[in-house]
């Protein structure tokens, strides 16, 4: 089994230096996504420590996921965004599809409070 180098700089790894070492490179984004599909309850859980513990200054995951989407990890921001409204609407089952704000908020309070 290959070694993997997990980057953003996918141009500075080609394949053919790669393939004499037995190693391949992986972007970033496509790695972290790989985790959140595999455990897409556990990620949520894992970007809402993250959100919680930035309070010098303070942000909200909805902050997060748009820094993400700047540093090229577009699929990871998209999946977060996707797991979260899925559990939102579970939440909210009989109150039918919410708002964009509503569900701005819904990410900010899910991130902040969930137990």
């Amino acid at each position: 089994m290959p070694s993997i180098i997990i980057t953003c700089n996918l141009k500075d790894f080609p394949k053919k230096s790669l393939i004499p070492h037995n190693v391949t490179a992986l972007h970033s984004d496509d790695f972290i996504h790989k985790i959140i599909e595999t455990s897409a309850f556990s990620s949520l859980t894992g970007l809402k420590k993250e959100v919680k513990g930035l309070r010098n200054p303070p942000v909200i995951a909805t902050d997060v996921l748009k820094a993400f989407e700047k540093v090229e990890l577009t699929k990871t921001a998209s999946a977060l965004k996707s797991i979260n409204l899925l559990i939102f609407n579970i939440h909210n089952k009989t109150t039918g599809i919410p708002n964009s704000e509503t569900r701005e908020n819904w990410i900010y309070c899910y991130s902040v409070n969930f137990t």
